[in-house]
């Protein structure tokens, strides 16, 4: 006779399992985010001239985005909304969907910025932000003084 291993737990997992083997705040965490909040993947990139900012969003409108600079705070947030559809030959609904989609990012942007030169552009998904810095002052050469 061989011996069989029996494993005494359930496959769903308990209120138990979760607490002790998870992490207890998952559950409350997910309860406090939005349902379709997400959150685009977003480069910067420092050149000798200016900032680059490039923002993947793709399916979205030029006007679905807000760009604001605000006491040297950089804010880029999107709304989309997008409703389906589906009638039967009487008119009636068979299926209807409403979706919402939010996001922002702020970025604390430093005091070398030209900011009223800020250049914004979307093409392809992409939201690009071009920042150009201010020229880079000259130390003041050293002068001689005559002594008298």
């Amino acid at each position: 006779m061989t011996t069989v291993k029996f494993n005494n737990r359930t496959t769903f997992p308990t209120f138990a399992d979760r607490f002790f083997n998870g992490d207890p705040f998952a559950m409350a965490e997910s309860r406090l985010k939005p349902a379709h909040s997400f959150s685009p993947a977003v480069n910067v990139r420092e050149t000798e001239t200016a900032f680059e900012v490039e923002i993947l969003a793709p399916g979205r409108q030029r006007n679905d985005f807000k760009v604001q600079l605000h006491e040297q705070v950089l804010s880029i947030s999107s709304e989309a909304k997008a409703e389906s559809e589906s009638k039967d030959a009487q008119g009636k609904y068979n299926r209807k969907e409403f979706s919402f989609e939010r996001f922002e990012r702020s970025f604390s942007l430093p005091e070398n910025i030209q900011d009223n030169q800020i250049k914004a552009t979307y093409e392809a998904g992409l939201l690009k932000l071009v920042i150009p810095k201010k020229e880079a002052e000259k130390a003041p050469q050293p002068r001689l003084i005559d002594i008298l």
